[in-house]
């Protein structure tokens, strides 16, 4: 599997934390980490099937992925081709009237959502020269459906912030109450913005930040302690309920991305 970054323009710069062009020479088969925001993908080439604990099923051309807690699989055709973007933390009712919590642990044809009805790329993007212009044909589209009406949340911002500087530490009723907010309000805004509770964020977090510290050879007590555990086996337990694997034998995987 080949995978390009590309940064976006500036007018997207605050929605799209990067743009990615994915391609698969040969028919093959990953898991992919849950992400802490959305993703959407346009396809251009061949065709995928994605597996979670719902079962096996194709995937339209022009998806989006909303916050999920657990891994799934992809099974890439050989010639699969898309345009990936992953949206920054929180920026979802920038391009969507539906509230974020609407797709969590869901993915789901684009067209099926309010202001994208009319998306079909795959034609226009397979027909582009480089993946340059792609990925400037997709920015521009996503461009063109910001919504300029809607500015973030404050309070969002603020718990996103109090979450990102501290994922293990943070604790929901007192974060409400340094945001001067009924612990109930708070979770509804911010599900409604980031697709996930605080906690179900925090948890994902401390779990991305556990799994990239991992290197052959080192201690699940360490890499749990580092990422904010309280041990090695709440961090077993935290691994086992995304991946359905132990630590050991996922880490170990050459097929994760």
């Amino acid at each position: 599997m080949e995978v390009l970054p590309f940064s976006p323009s500036p007018a997207l710069a605050q929605v799209v934390r990067v743009f990615e062009v994915v391609r698969a020479g040969e028919a093959e088969t990953h898991t992919l980490l849950p992400e802490p925001g959305l993703v959407l993908a346009f396809r251009f080439g061949g065709s995928a099937v994605m597996t979670d604990r719902r079962g096996a099923r194709p995937l339209a051309d022009e998806v989006v992925t909303g916050v999920r807690l657990e891994t799934r699989s992809m099974r890439t055709a050989a010639g699969g081709a898309a345009v990936i973007a992953k949206l920054h933390v929180g920026a979802a009712p920038a391009l969507f009237r539906e509230g974020a919590h609407r797709l969590f642990g869901l993915t789901r044809a684009l067209r099926g959502l309010r202001g994208f009805e009319d998306v079909a790329l795959r034609g226009a993007l397979a027909a582009l020269a480089t993946d340059a212009a792609r990925v400037g044909h997709v920015d521009a589209l996503l461009t063109a459906r910001l919504r300029p009406d809607v500015a973030p949340d404050p309070i969002v911002a603020a718990a996103l912030a109090a979450i990102a500087a501290d994922p293990a530490g943070v604790r929901v009723a007192a974060l409400s109450d340094d945001l001067d907010l009924a612990q109930d309000s708070l979770e509804k805004r911010f599900r409604r913005a980031v697709g996930a509770t605080p906690k179900q964020l925090a948890t994902l977090l401390r779990l991305r930040a556990a799994l990239r510290g991992y290197a052959p050879g080192a201690s699940l007590t360490e890499l749990a302690l580092a990422a904010g555990y309280y041990d090695q086996s709440h961090f077993i337990r935290n691994v086992r309920a995304a991946t359905g694997d132990a630590p050991r034998r996922f880490l170990g995987r050459d097929d994760v991305c």
